[in-house]
């Protein structure tokens, strides 16, 4: 019985936890410029990650439309078309 119990409270801990999205909202405010309470290293982690789901060959992360970024391109200059 006890074998049991530990067998289901370890596959219940083991079980993954909903993912928690963020608003657009969040997304720019995060983005906004550091004197306006904005947060740079958010912005980037989040438009970096972004830019390598968009590229992805699977479609299941970017609707099937892929896009395109050079590697060389200046990550500032997608951040600041991604807040316009």
């Amino acid at each position: 019985m006890i074998a049991r119990a530990a067998l289901v409270a370890i596959l219940a801990l083991s079980l993954p936890t909903p993912a928690s999205a963020v608003t657009f909202g969040e997304i720019a405010a995060w983005c906004a410029p550091a004197d306006q309470g904005g947060h740079p290293n958010l912005c980037s982690g989040y438009v970096d990650t972004e830019l390598e789901l968009l590229a992805s060959p699977d479609p299941t992360m970017n609707g099937g439309t892929r896009a395109c970024v050079p590697a060389d391109e200046d990550r500032a200059k997608l951040g600041a078309l991604i807040r316009a």
